[in-house]
């Protein structure tokens, strides 16, 4: 009985922590980023209510983190997810190939 107690803490405690660190990359990720590419400023915006907006198409999509790669899709059409890789270092965003730098963060 005793060990099933510390157990359940155990679980608990790691629960939380997983949460968190969910939380946590959502958080760095939240606001307006920059990117020069070929010449041409493409700004893009990830919001905390889930929405992916690239302001050089005039889109709005939705997002969810999964471990280290952003799933972008087309709420309602789960065949359009697109994955990609990211990281964000400060004020740094490696999102695939690209670097962003933000430019506002809610």
């Amino acid at each position: 009985m005793k060990y099933r107690k510390i157990f359940a803490a155990v679980l608990l405690v790691l629960t939380a922590a997983c949460f968190v660190s969910c939380k946590k990359n959502n958080d760095e990720l939240v606001g307006k980023w920059m990117c020069d590419m070929y010449g041409s400023v493409q700004i893009i915006e990830f919001t905390s209510d889930g929405k992916f907006i690239d302001y050089s198409t005039s889109s709005e999509n939705r997002y969810r983190i999964k471990d280290e790669e952003i799933e972008i899709y087309v709420e309602g059409e789960e065949d359009s997810t697109v994955s990609v890789t990211f990281s964000v270092d400060e004020n740094t965003l490696k999102l695939g190939g690209a670097e962003y730098e933000r430019v506002f963060a809610k």
